[in-house]
């Protein structure tokens, strides 16, 4: 068992398999940048900062940044429904 005092080790899925990491971050983009568009799920990279500098510019990749790393950003990703642990 483990003491009060350790510190806990917490794994975050980042690639879609059980929380959706990339629509919570277009989500607040959008929220944050109305006029702006987001990247699309037919994307040609992996990683999100990646295919918002390549669709547009080093700007926008600044902006998702600034948004993923966040406070609270992973703790608000939604879960996948069809990835549910209970059923």
């Amino acid at each position: 068992m483990r003491a009060p005092s350790e510190k806990r080790i917490v794994l975050v899925d980042m690639d879609g398999v059980i929380c959706d990491f990339d629509r919570r971050g277009n989500d607040l983009y959008q929220n944050l940048y109305p006029n702006e568009g987001v990247v699309t799920e037919s994307r040609s990279c992996f990683y999100l900062a990646e295919a918002y500098l390549n669709e547009f510019g080093e700007e926008a990749e600044e902006r998702i940044n600034q948004i993923i790393t966040s406070e609270g950003f992973f703790r608000s990703l939604p879960q996948i429904p069809e990835k549910s642990m209970n059923g």
